[in-house]
């Protein structure tokens, strides 16, 4: 299951990209000075139109990739023999063979709330009758 980013802060990336890079070309013209926000707001409007179409995670059930925004790092963490990824809460854990839990690392505010719903359910643990 891929899970995108949520598109509220994609927006704000991308509105305080566009608003910075408008005050730095105001500034400019009030005071005759370069202005590095001319540089850096389109630096950050561009890393909100990626949170758009990349991916934040995939999950599925022997791995957890979080991909980098920017770049190829990835960081994977991967379910040994025995282990099983459940979901409790809004929040993901490794489930070892001993009962023992450990927290996976995903920042569920970064996250789709559709496609994040949609993983927790998926992964929740299951009522035996």
């Amino acid at each position: 299951m891929k899970v995108r980013y949520s598109p509220w802060i994609a927006t704000v990336y991308l509105l305080l990209g566009v608003g910075l890079f408008g005050l730095s070309i105001w500034l400019m013209g009030l005071t005759g000075q370069f202005q590095p926000g001319i540089l850096i707001g389109p630096l950050i409007a561009v890393l909100g139109m990626m949170m758009y179409s990349r991916p934040y995670v995939e999950i599925d059930k022997r791995n957890v990739v979080r991909l980098a925004l920017v770049g190829s790092r990835t960081r994977v963490t991967t379910l040994a023999v025995g282990e099983q990824l459940i979901s409790e809460g809004s929040r993901l854990y490794i489930l070892t063979p001993s009962g023992e839990r450990r927290r996976v690392r995903v920042a569920t505010w970064l996250a789709h709330p559709g496609d994040w719903r949609a993983v927790t359910t998926a992964l929740a643990p299951q009522a035996s009758p």
